[in-house]
Formats: structure tokens, sequence, C-alpha cells
């Protein structure tokens, strides 16, 4: 659906300008940009081209600047140039795009990269079939599989496609372009030209170039290239009777060529091969021409053809998809001379095109067609919106997508995702990434059990989907970070989640620690989840100061809150959690001896260890649907932990859940867990290993209910205000593009 336009936008127009149209034919040079629906009038327009020389000029809102290169025929050449220099010639201009616009599929990486540090729109301007019309040159078939390549490669980097018919349209869902990304619009010179065409001199060609009032005046408009077919053109002129003329406009590398061709076929004084034209006298010709002939071989449009159409010149044309749609395959609005056709037929389809009996029908079916395809109103702006940023998370172990669906259906909460859910809400196209995308599921089950889970991400340097997204979240998957920072070209973005960064690189003493201290400084942002582990990750990775943040950990507060339907047990805490810290050794002894009861909530791992239990203390592995209803029973919390370093940013995930539940909690007093208990207020702080004092601390909760509600209210509703999911998606959008 089009909506209306705002009244200017940034655009950054990126190409060739090998003619330098911009300086030495600026009016040109807007009619193009009319032309292809950029709307100069209203927009700011950076064009930045490659040249013959080097400058920077303005006129109006147009600014264009030109860098001279020697590159012009080594594409590939050009194309890797582009990608380096296009950054810093932007940076260096001021220009903050809202839109890149390319016509070129090699300018795409170039393109994405400015605009993933400007938020801007990348849109592809599709006007011809480049894997087609490459293979038409010179050593066409090696240019055709550079095309294909750069198709397979980068078509995934367009935001929008902005073409120009149906026939494009086709090619570009054959290259693999979704339908959603694809804007069809006119490509209007007609509007543009009503008052050159109502100024055409009738006559004047005709007087210019000695043709007698008699004789007919055949007229091509196209450039004298090999994918328009000047040859089979001129053989086919030959055929005609002496009274025909042939007019061609255009210039390009085949014109010798094409000269003794002519002469050869003993046409030459009847072929006028008139080179560039200028817009406001192309139209003296069509109102002097009988018929208007095109038989390209690879045409995307012909946008000449529906010149001629619109001004009631008879068409003839080839069957290139572009030319076809215009004419109709019921020869509706023209006459097809298909390629299979004998040059000996040629003449009586032009006789059948100037005065067969249909002739009326079709001219009058052609200028209403060209009517309905110019009145599309799709401008350039219509189709620019910021895009959907894409941002993939890699966890330490593997997850099931269908979690997604029982997230929506309340079976499951979204804690463990890190808010990859949540930043949907907030724009952002997310998934997550894993080992099993790439390969079998045993395979995988196999691979896991000998990689270690900071190394089993490396495979993925081989998905697309890696390569595609704007950044990559992720608390681990440090051999991955390392490759991802040795990467010299474009890559996603990397937002580092901090449960132990600083522990993990230590004091720098191996290598190891060394090369990971180095990767993560070229990260876009750590998120730190205890503001104790600033400082010490500052101290381990010089340099990263200003990427560095500190948020709370996220909880789904509509999952864990408060249920009066549940009846509270007064002796009764809860324990939930599988941190590698966990001390649930120390909580079961104190429990022994304060005599409250003490549900666990484990893997086996952790509960296998432990013995034989008394009948005030279980243990299993819950759901979390048991965990949320545990925690809606109990009085209180314990998160006992051994911590492992100074800023180890364990159990804050179980913390945050029974806080948002609406109870205390009981917690080791160790750096990260301060981050989110206020002592005495929201739950009590315990010293590392002190039995007594956890003692102490359960009896007061489960003796002292009014206390206990108090602190449980407190709880809540520092969840409410500090620990939310949705707060922690909003920190880590924030860390991608700090």
């Amino acid at each position: 659906m089009i909506t209306t336009a705002p009244a200017s936008r940034r655009i950054l127009l990126v190409s060739a300008d090998w003619r330098d149209i911009f300086r030495q034919d600026p009016t040109e040079f807007r009619e193009k940009l009319e032309r292809d629906r950029l709307e100069p009038a209203r927009n700011e327009i950076l064009s930045v081209a490659w040249a013959n020389q080097s400058y920077d000029e303005r006129r109006g809102n147009l600014r264009g600047i030109r860098r001279k290169t020697a590159l012009q025929f080594a594409k590939p050449l050009l194309d890797l140039a582009t990608y380096f220099r296009l950054p810093g010639i932007v940076e260096r201009s001021g220009f903050s795009p809202e839109a890149v616009v390319v016509y070129d599929f090699g300018f795409l990486p170039a393109a994405r990269r400015v605009a993933r540090r400007h938020g801007a729109t990348v849109v592809l301007a599709v006007n011809n079939m480049p894997s087609i019309y490459s293979a038409t040159r010179r050593f066409g078939w090696i240019k055709r599989l550079y095309s294909q390549l750069l198709e397979r490669l980068f078509v995934g980097y367009a935001d929008q496609v902005f073409t120009i018919n149906a026939a494009m349209r086709d090619y570009l869902l054959g290259i693999g372009v979704p339908a959603e990304k694809i804007s069809v619009f006119a490509m209007n010179t007609i509007e543009r030209d009503r008052a050159h065409i109502a100024a055409a001199k009738r006559g004047e060609v005709r007087t210019r170039l000695g043709i007698a009032p008699g004789e007919k005046l055949l007229l091509t408009v196209a450039r004298l290239e090999a994918e328009k077919d000047y040859p089979r053109l001129l053989r086919a002129f030959a055929t005609l009777p002496s009274n025909y003329h042939l007019v061609a406009l255009g210039r390009g590398s085949l014109l010798p060529e094409l000269e003794a061709l002519a002469t050869s076929l003993g046409v030459r004084g009847r072929v006028h091969l008139e080179g560039f034209v200028p817009r406001d006298e192309i139209w003296n010709y069509y109102a002097d021409a009988d018929a208007f002939v095109l038989l390209s071989t690879a045409e995307a449009l012909g946008v000449v053809v529906w010149e001629a159409m619109h001004v009631g010149v008879p068409v003839v044309g080839s069957e290139a998809p572009g030319i076809l749609e215009s004419i109709g395959t019921d020869e509706s609005r023209g006459l097809l001379f298909r390629s299979e056709r004998s040059l000996e037929d040629f003449p009586a389809v032009i006789e059948e095109a100037i005065v067969g009996p249909q002739r009326a029908e079709r001219l009058a079916a052609a200028k209403s067609y060209v009517a309905t395809a110019i009145a599309n109103p799709t401008t350039v702006n219509d189709i620019i919106s910021p895009p959907a940023r894409r941002v993939i998370y890699l966890y330490s172990r593997s997850k099931d997508r269908a979690d997604f669906d029982r997230i929506e259906k309340r079976e499951i909460h979204d804690g463990d995702l890190f808010g990859l859910l949540r930043l949907r809400k907030l724009g952002y196209k997310t998934d997550l990434l894993q080992i099993e995308d790439i390969f079998s599921a045993n395979f995988c089950k196999w691979l896991r059990n000998f990689i270690s889970i900071h190394f089993i991400h490396i495979p993925l340097i081989l998905s697309p989907q890696f390569w595609r997204a704007d950044a990559v979240v992720s608390g681990g998957a440090l051999g991955l970070l390392v490759v991802w920072a040795l990467w010299p070209f474009e890559k996603p973005r990397w937002v580092a989640l901090d449960f132990n960064l600083a522990g993990t690189i230590a004091g720098k003493t191996t290598i190891r620690q060394k090369i990971l201290a180095w990767a993560l400084g070229k990260v876009s942002g750590v998120v730190c989840i205890a503001e104790a582990e600033i400082p010490e990750l500052l101290k381990r990775v010089p340099g990263i100061d200003g990427r560095v943040s500190f948020t709370h950990e996220g909880v789904d507060l509509e999952f864990f809150s408060p249920d009066l339907s549940f009846a509270k047990e007064t002796n009764l805490v809860a324990s939930v959690g599988a941190d590698r810290g966990r001390d649930f050794a120390l909580a079961v002894s104190a429990a022994k001896s304060s005599n409250i009861n003490l549900e666990i909530g484990a893997p086996s791992r952790h509960i296998s260890k432990l013995g034989l239990f008394p009948e005030n203390i279980s243990a299993k592995m819950l759901t979390h649907v048991e965990v949320r209803n545990l925690y809606r029973r109990a009085t209180c919390a314990a998160v006992i932990l051994r911590p492992t370093g100074p800023a180890d940013s364990m159990g804050t995930l179980a913390v945050i859940e029974a806080m948002a539940s609406g109870i205390p909690v009981i917690a080791t007093d160790i750096p990260s867990v301060r981050s989110y208990i206020v002592d005495g207020i929201s739950g009590i702080l315990v010293p590392v290993g002190d039995e007594a004092a956890l003692v102490e601390a359960f009896r007061d909760l489960s003796i002292n209910s009014t206390r206990a509600t108090k602190m449980g209210i407190a709880a809540r509703l520092a969840a409410e205000a500090k620990f939310g999911a949705d707060q922690f998606a909003l920190a880590i959008s924030k860390a991608i593009w700090n």
C-alpha cells in the first residue's frame, strides 16, 4: 500500500558517471533522476560516482562527488574499490542518508555498509537484466558469469528493489528477490517531456535529412550496442523498397561496424545514424516517423516504445521481455517481428504496421496502455522506511524454535532467550542460529559432546544467515567471536552479554586469554548484567570504554507474577537454578538446622551428589510452570552461590524470577547479586559460606510473615521498575548501535 510520502528525503545515489553529466549536462542528470522517480525537486540527493576526474560540487539540493578511477573496464576491481572507499567518502561529506540507491548489484555490499552506519534503507533500482544484457557484450560469457555471481551473492543485501515493469518483476523473482521487496514504478519520460511533446515540429527532421514527403521514415532509439541487435535491423531494412529511410538515435561502441555494414548492404545513404539527441529534440523525430522499430535481443522495458505509442507511432518490436509486455503477446498494441522470422517477412510486417486495417485499433490500445502505465504514482519516497534490522542470537546450548509457540501459550517464559522475542517489539527481525541449522541432529549431538560451548559455533561461519544479520548477540561463542574479529570485510555488529567475561580473560596470562581480550576489544558493545563487572572488564580490555554498559537482566514479568489464588506456605523456601556456582549443599545443611521446608528445583548433576534428604527437603527438576507455582506458594527464595571471581554474574536470573513472583530472596552477598537485591528491603544478603547467617535468615522470613510479605511487595515493585525483559531488550538495542 502506498502511503503519503514525507516532504523530503536524504538520498545517497551510488553509480558511475563516465560522461560526467553531473557537470557537463546537469539538465540531463536531473531528468534521469526524474525518470527514475527519485524526486530531485524535493529530495536532498548526494550523488557519489566513479568518473574520469575528481570534484565535489553542489547544485541546489543536488550534490555531486566524483572520484577519478582507472578501473572503468575492470568491474570486479571497481566493485571492490567501492566497498572500501564509499563509507569514507560519505562520512567525510557529512551527509547522513535515509536511503542508499544503487543501480548495480556489485555496489550493494558498499551500500549496505553505509546503510548500517546510518540506519538507512538500501534500494536497488533495477532498470535492466544484468546477466542477460552482459551476455551480449564482448567476453559475454565471462561477464554473464560475474553478473550471475553478484546476483546470487548480494541479492539479499537490498531492503527494497525498485523496478520498471512486470517483466523485470519476473526476472527479479527468478533470481530470488522476495515479492514483498519489489515495487514497480513508471519510468515516465512522457509526463516529464509534456512541453517538448507539445512543441514538436513536424517536418523538421525530414527536411534536414532530405527525406521527401512521399518517402517512409522508420525510427529506432537505442544505444549502438550488441543487445539492440542493429545488424539484424539493418539487414531487415535492406529488404525494404528504396523509398524507406532508417533513422537511429543513440551512440555506442558499434558505430564503425554499423556504418560498414550499411555500406556493404547498399543502404548507407538511407541509414541516418544521428548519435545522441537532446530530449527537447527527440520528439521531432517521433513526429516525422511512420513507424518505430526496436529489435533488441534483451530489453527490460524499452521506454522508447512507450514514447512512440503515446504519440501515435506504430510499433514493431522483437520478443524481448520488456518489448513483448508493451506490445502484448496478442499484438493488440503493435506488431512482433520475432527472431525466428525470415528477413524477407519484414516488408510485410512494416506495411501492416503503417497501413494495415487494424492500425487505428492498435494505436488507440497502445496510447491507452501507456496512459495507464505512467499513471502509477509510486516514487522512491514511498518505499523508504527504516529496514527491519536482523539480529541473530547464539546460545551456549541448543534451543528448540518450538519454544516460541510455547512462550506464546504461556507454557514457558522467555527469560532464557535474553531478549530475542522482545526485540521484535522494537521492529527487529530476530532468530537463533545454531549448528543444528546446518548439520543433522545426530551429528550435532555427537559434536556437542566433544567441542566446548565456546567453539561449537565456529561452523556457523558457513551460514549465509550469519553474514546477512545486522547484529549478533551472544553470551558465549568466544571461538566464533575471534573468527569474526579477524574478518576484514563487512560483518554484523557483535554484542556480548557479559556473564563472566572478565573471569574468562582472567589475568591474560595465556595466549588464549590474550586472543580473547583482543577479540572483545573489537565488539560493538558489551552488556554487563552486574555493575561490578564493568571495572573488572575495563582492566582487561583496554580501549573498550564507551562500549561497555550495565543493565539489569530481564525477567518475564507476565509469566512470573504473584497470584493470590495460591495459599502461602509460611515455612517454605524455594531454591531453583542451574548455575555452575550453586551451593545447594550449604542450603540443605542450613535447612536441616533451621527446620524449614526446602524445595530445590535443579538438574540431577546438582542433586545427585547431595545424598539422601530428610522429610523437610525435596529436590527434582522442575518445569517453568512448576517453578512459577513454587514461587507463588513459597515464603521466600534462596539463591546460595560459591563465587568463582570478583564479578561472576551468576544467579541473577533466579533472583529476579523470584522477586517478580512477589517473594523476597535470601542470596549470597556477591557483587552481581548486589545489583539486584537491596539488603533488608527486597531480600537478605548473607556472607559467602556463612551457614549461621543463612540459618538466621531462613528462620527470620519463615517465622516473620509480615516482614516477608513487605519484602515481597518491595521485590515485585523493584522487578517492575528495573528488571523487565522489555527493558533488557531495549538495552541490547542501544548496545548494538552504540
